[in-house]
């Protein structure tokens, strides 16, 4: 995952992150908590780590498989900084 960040007056910011360090058991294990505090109120039913980790590999299969870069956000501001998340 690379964040790219560059600011009106220049400056830039460059965030490099291995996709796999971000996208694994611990991290889908984080997430699903997460779902399931936030969604305890709605009535849905409580997502397992079991359930999550084929999103997971599936993720990692496809960008094996297509080798190309997923471009999450890109959003330029009226000021001139430029924010772009790519997979």
């Amino acid at each position: 995952m690379k964040i790219d960040i560059k600011t009106d007056e220049g400056k830039r910011i460059f965030f490099w992150f291995p996709t796999r360090l971000l996208l694994n058991r611990l991290t889908a294990w984080i997430a699903v908590t997460f779902i399931n505090k936030e969604n305890k109120d709605s009535g849905n039913p409580k997502l397992t780590v079991r359930q999550f980790m084929p999103l997971v590999k599936e993720i990692h299969r496809q960008r094996r498989r297509r080798d190309e870069k997923w471009v999450l956000v890109d959003v330029k501001s009226a000021s001139g900084e430029k924010v772009r998340i790519i997979l």
